[in-house]
């Protein structure tokens, strides 16, 4: 079990079949790294990495709800409709514990429990603004 007050990164993989489509990476020290949309049909495939100010994981953190710890471990649908899908939301501590609640399920399927779908579209919604800003340097290069 993790507390959210120890929590030092968070990071987040979508799969959808075996293709990655998400990848965000937040510390404390405001390392971030960030692939794709998250979108069943994502084709972004650019890992940008930085190391930015810590408000980005700050906020992030702050979405932790006091239930998400129950979901350590992982679940899979025993009867998945659509794609395969899987979601791993990851928590480390200062101290390098790691702790994963990993989902597997499928695209038509009601997929994993709301607290976690609100952390993910937190971290996208957070990094989205970092994100576009290195897709447009790199796309002047």
């Amino acid at each position: 079990m993790f507390a959210a007050k120890d929590v030092s990164s968070i990071f987040i993989t979508m799969h959808v079949e075996e293709a990655q489509v998400l990848f965000i990476l937040l510390a404390a020290d405001g390392a971030v790294n960030r692939m794709g949309t998250g979108a069943e049909d994502n084709d972004e495939k650019q890992l940008f990495i930085a190391q930015s100010s810590p408000d980005m994981f700050e906020a992030l953190k702050s979405k932790i709800q006091p239930e998400t710890s129950q979901w350590e471990g992982g679940y899979a649908d025993p009867e998945p409709n659509g794609k395969t899908c899987q979601l791993t939301v990851g928590f480390m501590n200062s101290d390098g514990e790691e702790s994963a609640c990993k989902f597997q399920y499928g695209s038509e399927s009601q997929g994993p429990p709301p607290d976690l779908c609100n952390l993910v579209m937190a971290a996208i919604e957070i990094t989205d603004p970092w994100y576009e800003e290195q897709k447009q340097i790199t796309s002047k290069e």
